[in-house]
């Protein structure tokens, strides 16, 4: 849980335990994106994967990646 206070106060300087959940469920992603991508035999799928859970947990935490 301390990386995840740690994330939340950097997401809500000023009210890190409304960002929690928020951190909890971006951290949950990332952890159920790494274990799906590590399961594929196909690289490129795997790939894939990890990039769309990039995707989506810049998106969760409104924040687009360029290039």
């Amino acid at each position: 849980m301390a990386l995840i206070d740690d994330v939340a106060a950097r997401l809500a300087p000023d009210d890190p335990n409304a960002a929690r959940v928020q951190a909890l469920n971006v951290f949950a992603l990332m952890v159920g994106t790494l274990q799906v991508s590590r399961a594929l035999a196909d690289q490129r799928l795997a790939d894939d994967v990890l990039e769309e859970g990039i995707q989506n947990a810049l998106a969760l935490l409104g924040t687009e990646r360029t290039g």
